[in-house]
């Protein structure tokens, strides 16, 4: 046996510290390869795309990391479709999205306050839309019909004669056509006439969402979002919708009303104004220094739920010259101020399980 051999087999611990330097000699001669990226060239500082290049680097540089697996799984089980193309490179991708799938099918509420699906049903237009069309590359049949190639095109071809941009007319198409199906297989809507009539007209159900998008100051996604949880709206005159908007702006001037209605439609367009207004009334009441205006718009639901006990406890504890002034100490005071009076009146956000 020569020398050499002899004392590699005597010293397994140099064998290792041999082992262990090639490795990290690899290592840093791969990084001394990777080109550094300025996190200004990508648009807007977009984290996911940052992420999405990382995680093709990894791919390049000799295998992926935990953060870039962690990654990859987050974008391909839970992303929108736009994100999950970003990282969809691998063979395993339909592991990723069967994951996806199982844990969007337990019973348990989101963390964004959204309530898990019951009884087969959709929480969102998002969840609706990616039943429907998955991930673009099957129209699946639904209940009682089924939306076709040339129907989707046409709606796409509605949008781009608007001067929408392609990515953009058929992101709008297939939330129309998820909005049309859902009411036509009596997942929303009920056995309004009305609304049954108006979404069977994809065409009359795009106008109409460009209507409401304006008069609700939002994009037509977000209308569109916004029928979904809340159909009376498509039929609504328009002409009663800016009167409640005009109203709660009167009753709240610095306020983004237009946000608060689209946080819950339902209740603000239907309950009756004065109800609102002395909700409003009674916290400007308990706090006459904070901007209350503000508070409502980053938690709307102070304004239709009972919050005495809550205000009653907190005007306890401290005087209202120690609340004065707090939402320019704090830019967070509005959320910590909104969640103090929901907690102590047992009315917990829905995140939270109240």
């Amino acid at each position: 046996m020569p020398s050499n051999a002899r004392a590699n087999a005597r010293s397994p611990e140099l064998n290792h510290r041999r082992s262990r330097a090639r490795g990290t000699r690899s290592t840093r001669a791969r990084c001394a390869r990777r080109v550094p990226k300025d996190p200004k060239t990508f648009a807007n500082g977009d984290y996911d795309e940052m992420r999405a290049e990382l995680a093709r680097e990894g791919g390049r540089t000799g295998g992926m990391g935990i953060s870039a697996t962690l990654n990859w799984l987050s974008a391909v089980a839970f992303g929108t479709p736009e994100r999950r193309k970003a990282f969809e490179a691998f063979e395993v991708d339909e592991i990723g999205k069967a994951y996806g799938r199982f844990i969007d099918g337990l019973p348990y509420r989101r963390q964004d306050g959204r309530r898990a699906k019951t009884n087969g049903g959709m929480s969102s237009i998002d969840d609706a839309r990616n039943r429907l069309f998955g991930d673009g590359k099957t129209l699946e049949v639904t209940t009682r019909g089924w939306v076709s190639e040339n129907e989707l095109r046409g709606v796409e071809a509605y949008w781009r004669e608007r001067g929408a941009s392609d990515g953009f007319a058929t992101y709008a198409a297939e939330r129309v056509l998820t909005l049309s199906t859902a009411v036509r297989d009596g997942k929303i809507g009920g056995n309004d006439e009305g609304i049954k009539a108006l979404t069977a007209d994809v065409f009359a159900l795009s106008a109409r969402a460009e209507t409401v998008a304006a008069i609700c100051v939002c994009s037509v996604p977000e209308a569109l979002k916004l029928a979904y949880e809340y159909p009376e709206i498509l039929c609504t005159p328009s002409s009663a919708i800016v009167s409640r908007l005009s109203a709660l702006k009167m009753m709240m001037p610095g306020a983004d009303v237009a946000l608060i209605v689209r946080r819950n439609a339902k209740a603000f367009l239907e309950r009756d104004v004065n109800d609102i207004k002395r909700r409003f009334d009674a916290l400007q009441r308990a706090f006459p220094g904070v901007k209350v205006s503000k508070l409502v718009e980053h938690d709307p639901e102070l304004l239709l739920i009972d919050v005495d006990a809550g205000v009653a406890a907190l005007r306890d504890l401290w005087t209202p010259e120690q609340f004065a002034g707090s939402d320019d100490d704090n830019p967070f005071f509005a959320e910590e101020l909104a969640l103090a009076i929901r907690a102590v009146s047992g009315n917990g956000p829905e995140q939270y399980g109240g």
